[in-house]
Parts: C-alpha cells; sequence; structure tokens
C-alpha cells in the first residue's frame, strides 16, 4: 500500500502548510479572472449607449414630445378605476396626442427619476420603443421653454464638468447645477 503520509522524507508540516497556501492562492487568483473574463464577455456592448447593444440594433429612433407623468393617476383618469392613496407613483410620459409611455430607468433617464423640477418642463424625449410594448428607452433628453429647443444636462460651476444626472460632482463632491442652454448656442460656440 502506498504511503500517504505528507511529511514523509522530512518535509515539515509548516512547509506542506506553504504549499496548501500558495495552492489555495492560485485556485482563487484563477477563479477571480474567471469571474473577469466572464463579466467583461457578459457587459462588452451591453452599454445602454453602445450600437453594439443587440437588442438596439434594429430598433428605430423616435423622438417623443410631452411631458412627465404618474401613470397609476392617468390610467385611473382614462379607465375610471381607483388607486390606493399610498400607491407609489410609477414614472412615464405622456405625449401631445395623449399616448403613455413607461419609461426604463437607465443611466441616461436617471435625471428623470430623481429631478422633480423636470415634471413640470416640457420634454422632448430621443429614444427607442422597445418591440410589443409602450416601453420607452430615452437615449437623449432636451426640455422646450417658449417653443425653443433646449439642451438639457448638469453642470459643475468648479470643476467645469457635464453631468447626466442631479447628483454631486464625481470630482469636488459638490453639488451640481441644472442648465437649460438654447440648441442653438450650442452649434455657434
Amino acid at each position: 500500500m502506498k504511503d500517504l503520509n505528507p511529511f514523509k522524507n522530512g518535509t515539515s508540516f509548516i512547509s506542506f502548510r506553504n504549499r496548501m497556501e500558495h495552492g489555495r492562492f492560485i485556485i482563487s487568483l484563477i477563479s477571480i479572472i474567471l469571474i473577469l473574463l466572464i463579466n467583461l464577455n457578459l457587459h462588452s456592448g451591453a452599454d445602454e449607449t453602445s450600437p453594439a447593444n443587440p437588442v438596439k440594433a434594429h430598433l428605430p429612433i423616435v423622438q417623443l414630445d410631452g411631458k412627465l407623468v404618474d401613470l397609476n393617476k392617468e390610467y385611473a383618469r382614462k379607465h375610471a378605476f381607483r388607486i390606493p392613496v399610498d400607491a407609489e407613483p410609477v414614472l412615464g410620459f405622456k405625449t401631445k396626442d395623449g399616448t403613455l409611455y413607461t419609461l426604463i430607468h437607465t443611466r441616461t433617464s436617471s435625471a428623470l427619476f430623481t429631478d422633480n423640477r423636470l415634471k413640470k418642463k416640457e420634454l422632448i424625449l430621443t429614444g427607442h420603443i422597445l418591440p410589443d410594448s409602450q416601453i420607452f428607452q430615452v437615449t437623449y433628453l432636451r426640455s422646450r421653454i417658449n417653443g425653443e429647443i433646449h439642451l438639457l444636462y448638469y453642470y459643475c460651476d468648479i470643476c467645469a464638468i457635464v453631468a447626466l444626472t442631479p447628483e454631486i460632482c464625481q470630482c469636488c463632491q459638490e453639488p451640481v447645477r441644472l442648465v437649460e442652454k438654447p440648441e442653438e448656442s450650442k452649434a455657434q460656440e
């Protein structure tokens, strides 16, 4: 019968333990590399604004003109049913012709979900309507003031950084401000 003693030939327990820890380290390192490669493969081309996104590759770009609404209230009014007083609002978009869309919460549309000032504005949303649905994925947003189209973004006056959301500046950690700039002025600069 074969001797399975790991300490034969003068090998100490400490050197055996070091070999075991080294083996565990190598296995852990290989596991981390595999996880990173899998995540890289899953997320490559999956960015919401990436042209390599297979879901959006065949979807036409659509522009919607209207206002943000609470879909619960809109559907309750339209179909005469009651919603609970404590019901969470469901953010949607109502076009000028009355069509209702559910908005997907993405990085590009995040400001619509977090900045209450946008709920009072007339907006122009550019993006994609998902197949067989009234679900809209925003890729670009602008506002309309007195019939004039404005770029809509957030800006840090300290760092001169443009942002998509009303969060704090990623550089100086100070608040950013909402900017609505006439679209023509961008072309003149």
